[in-house]
């Protein structure tokens, strides 16, 4: 959708990283985005007209919360996909590419999977068949930090909290759980009086990769997608489910319908990162929280580059 890509360079091994919902802007988002208006504005735009909501006053007033989930959920994926169009328009490209959680969605963009429009469509049922199987009661997501995912499993076991789950590991010490909002509360009450650095709900209504909660979506949505002009990746996803490296149609098609009601582990994504000669991650996305979640793991000679130091590291 952007002006003509440059040509490959001799850089080093890169991947791009797409983030998640629930993502607080860090505050260049706006100068970014205007700064490459040009590679933005189709995706905002068209992302704006499928939403029924002018996602760019997101960025000017800086206050997401007048705006619900989906157009949220919108904004970032329309956000992402002009931001690694940008980088790849200035010769930046990758060699793998990783989703975190509902940024799997701007990641298959990247890889050619699936086309913007598609894309857009395949997040709005993903949306809808989620928020159409969840119960009477509030649902969510909370997030422990202090923790590790052995430390948090063990006081998820036992029956107390039977139907709170991990659903997925940012770093060594930060982990996702995802269930009904009073069972999550009494967890998240009972981390914290286990001494717990942080344990607090994310602002978010569905309790995404919950294998219960969830668990009747992944069929009909798989359905959904078998029925999409969806190719084969012209660069592999790291799948955060089972780290494989999809390369296929079907791979593609099995991973977004799975993610939805399976629990998903970023950190092992970052490691799939490093142990496949990646020296770059470039967060393709508003906010930085897949770069911050950097400092609690083991994988220091990883450089990451994001919306807040791309002019400084990428010169954009």
């Amino acid at each position: 959708m952007c002006c003509d890509n440059s040509e490959r360079d001799g850089q080093r091994p890169t991947a791009f990283a797409f983030p998640g919902v629930a993502v607080k802007l860090a505050g260049p988002e706006a100068r970014f985005h205007h700064r490459h208006a040009t590679c933005f504005s189709d995706y905002l735009d068209a992302a704006s007209a499928f939403a029924g909501r002018n996602l760019v006053d997101l960025l000017d007033d800086q206050q997401p919360d007048r705006f619900d989930d989906r157009e949220r959920q919108f904004f970032t994926y329309a956000f992402s996909c002009g931001m690694a169009d940008v980088i790849r328009s200035a010769g930046l490209w990758p060699e793998l590419l990783g989703g975190y959680s509902f940024g799997i969605y701007a990641a298959t963009v990247a890889s050619g999977a699936i086309d913007f429009e598609t894309g857009l469509h395949v997040l709005d049922r993903a949306y809808r068949v989620m928020a159409a199987a969840l119960p009477l009661e509030p649902c969510g997501m909370g997030v422990v930090v202090g923790f590790s995912r052995d430390e948090v499993s063990a006081m998820l076991q036992g029956g107390r909290f039977h139907d709170v789950v991990l659903t997925n590991t940012n770093s060594d010490t930060c982990q996702i759980v995802s269930g009904p909002q009073t069972s999550l509360g009494e967890f998240l009450t009972h981390a914290v009086s286990r001494e717990a650095l942080t344990a607090e709900l994310l602002d978010v209504a569905i309790p995404y990769h919950h294998p219960t909660i969830l668990a009747g979506v992944t069929p009909p949505f798989a359905e959904f997608l078998s029925e999409l002009p969806i190719a084969d990746p012209q660069v592999p996803i790291i799948s955060s489910i089972n780290l494989e490296r999809l390369t296929d149609r079907a791979g593609v098609i099995d991973f977004l319908a799975r993610n939805l009601s399976s629990p998903i582990n970023w950190r092992q994504v970052v490691g799939a990162f490093v142990d496949r000669g990646i020296e770059r991650v470039i967060e393709c996305g508003p906010g930085i929280s897949l770069s911050q979640n950097r400092r609690f793991m083991p994988f220091d000679r990883l450089d990451y580059a994001n919306v807040k130091n791309a002019q400084r590291k990428l010169g954009l």
